[in-house]
């Protein structure tokens, strides 16, 4: 199984995890903060307690996104008919950079050991 989000390739024998599970996922860019002329912008107040915009960054200590928030990038999201963020499917995406996170801080270095871990948690839940 490949996850096209961390490109994490499940060796034989190991499980792996789908896209819509990978730990990186779980982060993504609130729709309700982005600028309005943004493509996944949504109007309204963000009701959701445990989005991103309600939590405090590890490298910056500012709130309004964590370490490891992904931006909505429109080369490496899309929106389904029926609104929802999803992942391009795809592995022709680009691999994770430091511009893929929200925190302007995370460095293509830090990106690449993020994505290491999350590599290892996924070998680890065997």
């Amino acid at each position: 199984m490949t996850c096209f989000l961390c490109l994490f390739e499940a060796p034989p024998g190991a499980q792996g995890h789908p896209t819509r599970r990978c730990q990186l996922r779980q982060q993504l860019q609130c729709r309700h903060w982005v600028y309005k002329e943004h493509i996944f912008y949504l109007l309204g107040p963000c009701l959701s307690e445990t989005c991103s915009h309600n939590k405090q960054c590890a490298v910056r200590g500012l709130v309004g996104h964590t370490s490891h928030s992904l931006t909505l990038s429109p080369t490496r999201w899309r929106l389904t008919p029926a609104g929802f963020v999803v992942h391009i499917a795809s592995l022709g995406v680009p691999i994770i950079t430091g511009i893929d996170f929200v925190c302007p801080l995370v460095g293509d270095c830090q990106a690449s050991r993020i994505v290491a871990a999350v590599h290892d948690l996924a070998l680890s839940a065997r």
